[in-house]
This record gives structure tokens, sequence and C-alpha cells, in this order.
């Protein structure tokens, strides 16, 4: 339970947005959705600009089997580093937006 905890705390530290937003436009904005108790963690950008409606998924993480999967992660962070960083041992981060032959985790597959 404390490898769960953990590693539901480095997410949370890893993920979550800025307070005044980290996008150009403040129209923009991010956010983060927790589903706690499935593990489910996304941040969101929504809003409107110049006419345009922006939405989309900045990052999608959850915890599968005790491992930290990473679905999506349209940022210029190295987001398994900030995750080891926070405490998740590398050897349980899987990159599940890569090919299964190309994940840099050396265990099995959620």
């Amino acid at each position: 339970m404390e490898t769960l905890d953990t590693y539901r705390q480095a997410i949370l530290a890893a993920i979550t947005p800025p307070p005044m937003g980290g996008y150009l436009h403040k129209e923009i904005q991010e956010t983060l959705l927790a589903d706690r108790e499935n593990e489910r963690y996304i941040v969101v950008r929504t809003g409107w600009h110049n006419g345009k409606n922006y939405y989309s998924v900045i990052q999608h993480v959850e915890i599968v089997r005790g491992q930290v999967v990473i679905h999506v992660n349209n940022t210029d962070h190295e987001l398994e580093d900030e995750l080891v960083e926070e405490g998740v041992r590398r050897d349980d981060i899987v990159s599940a937006y890569l090919a299964p032959e190309q994940r840099k985790s050396t265990s099995s597959t959620p």
C-alpha cells in the first residue's frame, strides 16, 4: 500500500498543471482530472481562442497492477524522469504510447 501511495503522489506531483496555467493564451486552461478510485489521471487543455475551440489530452497516466502506465505525454517534459525523481521505480514505468518492443521498461506490460 505504501508503494501505491508513493506512486499516486508522484503522478500528481509530476502532472499537475501550474497554478496560472501553462499555455500561451489565458483563455486556454489545463485541468487535472483525477479518478483516484480507478487510479486514472488525465490533464486536458480546453478553451477558446480566436474563434477556435481547443480540446486535447495533454497527459494520461494510470496505475495498473502496481505499474505506472503513461498513455500520453504531449509535453516537452521527460515525464519518466520526473516520476523517478518523485519516487517511482524506473522498472515500474511503462511507456504505453510506444510499441511493446520499443519500451524501456523490462517489466511485464499491463
